[in-house]
């Protein structure tokens, strides 16, 4: 792979005990029957020197390099997992039983806006029923007015025919009663005699 040089040269720049496991993975990929692998995975950090400079004899620098970045990306087991797993799975739950209580709170919302729509039907056959007896009793009141009206020009038509039938009656009789006549007895003024009066001297 490298010359000497060039192998210590990237092993001065690559050493990093931190990425020893990574190397070791790498290592046992390339290099599956290397008889040193069950001793470097006792302890990978303390063998890191030994493993990549064993590893610098299969794989290139830059394989090495993104190898390192790869395993440094993935997500490793966290031992908070399964805590974060029944807090979701509880959270879930949670979720669950609200959209039960929202379905429910909508099921009863919906009961209720049907009532409400049921009550305004019968508030509106009703005030249809009020309108239609309101009209019944103008139509009954006009129906009145209109017999009192009838009424009272019949009573002044009576009252003319009796004023007329009155009058009438009133002109017979005078015609019919005979006029009686009134005698004047004159009284004569009696003269009386002046008397003379002769004055003696």
């Amino acid at each position: 792979m490298y010359s000497f040089k060039e192998k210590q040269k990237h092993y001065t720049e690559l050493r990093n005990p931190d990425a020893a496991e990574q190397d070791l993975e790498l290592l046992r990929k390339k290099q599956p029957e290397l008889s040193t692998l069950s001793m470097f995975s006792r302890n990978p950090k303390r063998y890191a020197d030994d493993i990549l400079y064993a590893l610098l004899d299969v794989a290139e620098r830059d394989e090495i390099r993104n190898n390192r970045r790869t395993v440094e990306q993935t997500p490793g087991p966290n031992p908070e997992q399964p805590d974060k797993v029944s807090e979701v799975t509880n959270q879930v739950e949670e979720a669950e039983e609200r959209t039960e209580e929202a379905e429910l709170h909508t099921e009863e919302v919906k009961e209720r806006v049907q009532e409400a729509e049921e009550r305004a039907e019968d508030a509106e056959l009703r005030t249809k029923e009020a309108e239609e007896r309101a009209e019944e009793a103008e139509l009954r009141a006009e129906e009145a007015e209109e017999r009192a009206e009838s009424a009272e020009a019949a009573l002044e038509e009576e009252k003319k025919k009796a004023v007329t039938t009155l009058k009438m009656v009133k002109s017979k009789s005078t015609k019919s009663t005979p006029k009686s006549t009134g005698t004047t007895s004159r009284t004569r003024k009696s003269k009386r005699p002046r008397s003379s009066t002769t004055t003696e001297s």
